[in-house]
């Protein structure tokens, strides 16, 4: 009987493939299936894959007609899957010998739904655990589990992040939703919300290798990561939506948008790309809009001597801290310049932080370059006087928004 089933999308992995199917096939735990679902790889990966299939009769092959993504091949595996419980494994990564068996007894002993873990981030030079650090003893429900990792601040938003119940998963309906990075936090999110009996296990089984050719290094890894984090929060809004009072769910929120407004809010996407990046409902559409805040946003006009000056350092001071000090970080984002620091006149009563850029009290020690340009993001009525404070310390290029 097949208890275990170990889901493995591959895309273009071919020179890892061998040490993470050979780590599950090590396994103490035998009574197991390898669910392989090959993604139109091109670099010879299929072949490997028919390979040892053909050497492994618990090795099951799939192949995609095309390349569809991470999120699609999971959810194929969860299809063809036969195991009591599922994992997933990416193609460059791999699993302690032991580690099946004890998430297995884990979840067995107390009949859990899912059952978080612990992993460790591996390259050539180093190897450390991550992810869940802290230890959740006992069975939880998945709200309560939420609220223990946002207080602890912990990194759990992963799609290998946990060993499911099949059952759990098709009777609640749980998929991967298309996304190139971040369809693995929804998933977990997913099933938190519907989860009643979850339990962690703190022996960190999982290898979590870096390595260049991963989806989360790619040239767009920055943006992808945006939007999924973007869809994340709108999932959890929309749940919040159906469960008004539920404290957990706006909690997350709170927590989950402060710790990524910096990406969010830098994110470039237009309007012809909503539909391409997956923002298909209107819904979806203006909640992307309020939560990157394109309704603040407003247009910069500088004036041209200090542009030019602008564009040839590439570097900007910013005095303010106002709803314009959102339209200078959007604008120094999009056109490749460097924000220096962000001054005020005064701490009291203006945050610490803006977008990730911490707020200094103005001191002519702190400036770096003179020659750089001051742009004044307060509000009018504090423009003046703010000119002033700069022309007395020996700045000359400044103008305001």
């Amino acid at each position: 009987m097949v208890k275990i089933s170990v889901i493995i999308p591959v895309y273009n992995k071919k020179n890892f493939l061998n040490r993470c199917i050979e780590s599950v096939l090590n396994s103490t735990f035998k009574e197991l299936e390898i669910v392989c679902v090959e993604d139109g790889s091109t670099d010879g990966s299929i072949e490997l894959l028919q390979k040892i299939q053909k050497n492994n009769s618990n090795v099951n092959v799939f192949a995609n007609a095309k390349n569809q993504g991470a999120a699609y091949s999971r959810n194929i595996g969860i299809t063809y899957a036969r195991g009591k419980y599922i994992m997933f494994l990416d193609a460059d990564d791999y699993l302690d010998a032991n580690a099946l068996e004890i998430y297995y007894e884990a979840m067995e002993n107390v009949q859990a739904q899912g059952c978080f873990i612990r992993f460790k981030i591996c390259s050539d030079c180093l190897s450390t655990e991550a992810g869940i650090i802290h230890e959740y003893q006992g069975i939880y429900s998945g709200l309560d589990l939420l609220n223990r990792f946002v207080d602890n601040n912990e990194n759990f938003l992963y799609a290998c992040n946990a060993m499911w119940q099949r059952k759990f998963l098709l009777e609640n309906n749980i998929r991967f939703k298309n996304a190139k990075i971040g369809e693995g936090g929804l998933f977990i999110l997913e099933g938190l919300l519907k989860a009643e009996r979850v339990i962690y296990s703190n022996f960190a089984g999982y290898y979590y290798m870096i390595n260049a050719t991963s989806t989360s290094k790619g040239k767009n890894a920055l943006q992808e990561s945006a939007i999924g984090q973007i869809k994340q929060i709108i999932f959890m809004i929309k749940n919040l939506k159906v469960n008004t009072e539920n404290k957990e769910i706006a909690h997350f929120l709170d927590w989950y948008i402060k710790k990524n407004i910096g990406g969010i809010t830098n994110l470039c996407i237009n309007e012809n790309q909503y539909v391409e990046k997956g923002f298909l409902k209107q819904e979806d559409v203006v909640l992307l809009s309020l939560i990157r805040g394109d309704y603040l946003e407003k247009k910069l006009q500088i004036e041209d001597g200090i542009l030019s000056i602008i564009q040839q350092k590439k570097k900007m001071y910013l005095y303010g801290a106002g709803y314009e000090t959102f339209s200078a970080i959007k604008y120094c984002h999009q056109m490749g310049i460097e924000i220096v620091k962000i001054f005020v006149t005064s701490k009291d009563n203006n945050p610490d932080n803006i977008y990730g850029f911490h707020v200094y009290e103005f001191d002519k020690k702190l400036i770096d370059d003179f020659n750089i340009p001051f742009v004044i993001t307060a509000h009018k009525k504090h423009q003046g006087a703010i000119t002033q404070i700069l022309r007395e310390n020996g700045i000359l290029n400044i103008t305001n928004v």
